[in-house]
């Protein structure tokens, strides 16, 4: 489809870029890296086993990110950092802990 209508690839990229940029102004950057990281999160709650290897692509993709970001001025994209993530199983958990404590809250009436 890319091929026969360029077009609607390019405009899709603009949306998409268009929504997470408009997202960011909205929510900020905590709320916006907290609803990012969401999926993320579950993801980890569910396979624990696969915390390692989404830390290290995250991580890597991290590393990457800072180093184009370490060649513009620092001024203009202070903001555009990734956050830390150094524990994401153990956010996983804490959000786990969380939701069972409202489900047992909810048992309770």
């Amino acid at each position: 489809m890319m091929l026969f209508y360029p077009f609607v690839g390019l405009v899709l990229a603009v949306l998409a870029f268009s929504f997470c940029a408009i997202s960011y102004l909205i929510l900020g950057y905590d709320g916006f890296w907290l609803r990012v990281m969401r999926p993320l999160r579950l993801y980890v709650a569910r396979h624990p086993e696969r915390a390692a290897d989404v830390y290290a692509r995250i991580d890597r993709f991290a590393v990457r990110w800072d180093a184009v970001l370490d060649r513009l001025p620092e001024r203009m994209v202070a903001a555009l950092y990734l956050p830390d993530i150094s524990d994401l199983a153990a956010v996983a958990e804490q959000d786990r802990a969380k939701i069972d404590l409202r489900f047992s809250s909810l048992g309770a009436h």
